[in-house]
């Protein structure tokens, strides 16, 4: 049994965030750029970084257009501050590394994480990159956004709706205000409530979009299918099938519908190949199962666990193995009854 080195992979993931930047700063060879892009294209986490990165880099002529960033003078404060080794004495490619670390320090107002793409007097847009953050809207709502998402947001305080344009995954906390109702607009789907807390996940890439609700009522619609609706109660789910257009009403919601902010995980006869997907999203990991044990069921719950934890208990409840390959966890084992 091979223990999961994850110290590695963060040290990997370090070295492709400097590869990125080199990348865009125009500082490699011919052959340097096609190693690094056949590695995007092998890697989807790697490339959903790449992708960020690259929002940060064209975001920063729109940070210095809003005049209150000075882009020049905070690159000289934290250039000031960083012991530059020769190794790395390229101006133009510190000068681009300190310049997107400034994008993201000004823009965050405060909030480690995530980045102001655009600013203006109707709406605020904002991106995370790998952590989960909460970040609090001036109406007193709170939105806890899962990383690798973004959402743009209305901050007119005159306006008679309270708007959110989501793309990935968000958990609501909504402050009630009966004059003025709280839209989320998901993929095909809007989403409109007036005080209440629930969860969407609207990843592009996915087939469906799901909304989980905690407390309160959420109303769900699509956004082509007029009259169509779904009322939701605490403990309900909504699914809205992207290739059917339809909307499906699931009394029971998914137990991990929550997991990736509470880390909070429940298996209840669950095929490891479930298991399997949940933990990938949850820990922002590549997990996958060898086929002989992907419906092998498995009953167990953990609470507020490291990785680490949960892939050991794992393999020893059921005697599996574990390596890495290629930068992928597999599970394998014999099989079960």
């Amino acid at each position: 049994m091979i223990q999961v080195n994850t110290m590695n992979n963060e040290e990997q993931h370090i070295e492709f965030k400097e590869q990125v930047v080199k990348y865009l700063a125009g500082e490699m060879t011919a052959q340097e750029k096609d190693i690094f892009e056949k590695k995007r294209a092998s890697d989807p986490s790697l490339e959903l970084v790449y992708q960020e990165y690259l929002k940060i880099w064209k975001s920063v002529d729109k940070l210095a257009g809003l005049g209150k960033y000075d882009l020049d003078a905070e690159w000289d404060q934290l250039s000031s501050k960083i012991d530059l080794s020769p190794a790395r004495k390229s101006p133009k490619l510190l000068r681009n590394v300190l310049r997107i670390a400034a994008a993201i320090l000004i823009g965050v107002s405060g909030v480690a994480g995530w980045y102001i793409l655009s600013q203006g007097t109707n709406y605020e847009e904002v991106a995370l990159l790998e952590k989960i953050e909460t970040i609090d809207l001036s109406d007193g709502s709170k939105v806890t956004l899962n990383a690798g998402s973004s959402m743009k947001f209305a901050v007119d305080p005159s306006s008679s709706e309270r708007k959110i344009i989501l793309q990935g995954e968000a958990y609501f906390d909504v402050a009630r205000d009966t004059l003025r109702p709280f839209v989320v607009e998901a993929g095909s789907t809007v989403i409109e409530v007036l005080g209440t807390s629930f969860n969407v996940r609207a990843y592009t890439e996915t087939e469906t979009v799901e909304v989980t609700v905690n407390s309160g009522l959420v109303a769900m619609g699509a956004k082509r299918g007029a009259g169509k609706q779904l009322i939701l109660n605490p403990g309900n789910s909504g699914i809205y099938d992207k290739a059917k257009r339809s909307l499906n009403l699931i009394s029971k919601a998914d137990p991990n519908a929550l997991a990736w902010k509470t880390r909070e995980l429940v298996f209840s006869e669950t095929s490891l190949a479930e298991v399997a997907s949940v933990i990938s999203h949850v820990y922002q990991v590549q997990l996958r199962v060898a086929d002989s044990i992907a419906s092998c069921p498995l009953t167990v719950s953990f609470s507020q666990q490291e990785l680490s934890a949960v892939l050991n208990v794992i393999v020893n409840t059921l005697d599996l193995s574990m390596e890495r390959e290629e930068g992928v966890i597999v599970l394998k084992g014999e099989g079960c009854e």
